[in-house]
């Protein structure tokens, strides 16, 4: 009888530990508790007495860059759904440089290559009304002059093609072009397309129209004073499977999320049969002055924290971007 005991009660343990480790190699992992306490959970930050971390104003951000010396945004002041919406170009101390209210007919477009914002004015007929170039870095502006095919073969010896707008079925609706005196030029619509097909259009010289989404752990937010310093995982739950793929999921579509995987440096952890709760816990710093906070979500999802300028002392304010706010973090005097 305590043979068969020892048999059974052997059995149970190689039967527990091969369920560990099958459940292990799917991504369970072994659930801890905060041992953090004292750090507070965002937007609260921890020296709170000698530290500021607030939202800025009440700008929504639908769109943003940086090129190190200034930065561009694109916001409203509710969220995605308010007409109202406006561009702006600020210095690393965000001072505007560049304000304007834009209407929803209005369009953009960042060519990072000059480093210059082009915006475009449609009137009610959805017809292209005026064009101006912003430069990124100064704020200056210059009108672009609309002119039609005539034009353009009277003077195309003194034209010179900078800039077109040519999409995947090669159909150009925009070109740019400029003369000695730096004069600006646009043609559009069949004109531009008709013209088009008589000159080498480059891609360099194209629009990218590729729109980059971020999501939290992406190896492209620039993070360099808002560090990740670790994460435990609270718990397991069993996943749907919803990211093995369905009959309806394309081929492409499985190809894109196992690129975005590895292209990740948190979504490995995330494949398996689980999903996991976790509390993520970073270190945020002016030039040498740090405090602490820590978050419920991060990897794989829309919380990150870019920021948009950077501190050079202790004195200066860190400026950054998190789930469409703008977030002003300095050192109280």
């Amino acid at each position: 009888m305590k043979k068969i005991i020892l048999i059974l009660i052997s059995i149970s343990i190689v039967s527990m530990l091969l369920f560990f480790v099958l459940i292990s190699s799917q991504g369970y992992e072994i659930p801890k508790k905060d041992q953090h306490l004292e750090i507070p959970y965002f937007p609260k930050i921890s020296d709170s007495v000698n530290f500021s971390n607030r939202v800025l104003d009440s700008m929504y951000i639908l769109n943003y860059s940086t090129n190190g010396k200034t930065i561009f945004l694109n916001y409203t002041k509710t969220d995605w759904n308010d007409e109202v919406k406006f561009i702006a170009i600020l210095n690393q101390s965000f001072k505007n440089i560049f304000f304007r209210e834009i209407r929803n007919k209005d369009h953009f477009v960042i060519d990072s290559t000059t480093q210059s914002l082009y915006l475009i004015n449609r009137d009610s007929t959805d017809i292209i009304s005026n064009i101006e170039i912003i430069d990124l870095e100064k704020g200056k502006l210059k009108n672009v002059k609309k002119i039609d095919e005539k034009t353009y073969r009277s003077n195309k010896s003194e034209l010179m093609l900078f800039k077109h707008s040519t999409n995947a079925s090669n159909d150009t609706d925009l070109l740019f072009f400029k003369n000695l005196r730096d004069d600006f030029f646009f043609l559009e619509g069949e004109q531009a397309n008709k013209i088009a097909k008589t000159l080498i259009l480059t891609e360099n010289y194209n629009f990218d129209s590729g729109v980059t989404i971020k999501i939290g752990g992406d190896s492209g937010i620039k993070h360099q004073n808002i560090n990740l310093l670790g994460y435990i995982v609270t718990n397991n739950k069993l996943s749907s499977f919803s990211g093995f793929g369905t009959p309806s999921s394309s081929y492409t579509e499985e190809n894109e999320r196992e690129k975005r995987y590895l292209q990740n440096e948190g979504y490995p952890s995330d494949k398996g049969w689980f999903d996991k709760s976790r509390i993520y816990y970073f270190k945020m710093r002016l030039k040498s002055a740090e405090v602490k906070f820590k978050t419920d979500s991060y990897f794989y999802s829309d919380v990150y924290f870019e920021q948009l300028n950077t501190p050079k002392s202790d004195k200066d304010s860190l400026f950054y971007i998190s789930k469409n706010r703008v977030y002003k973090f300095f050192k109280l005097y």
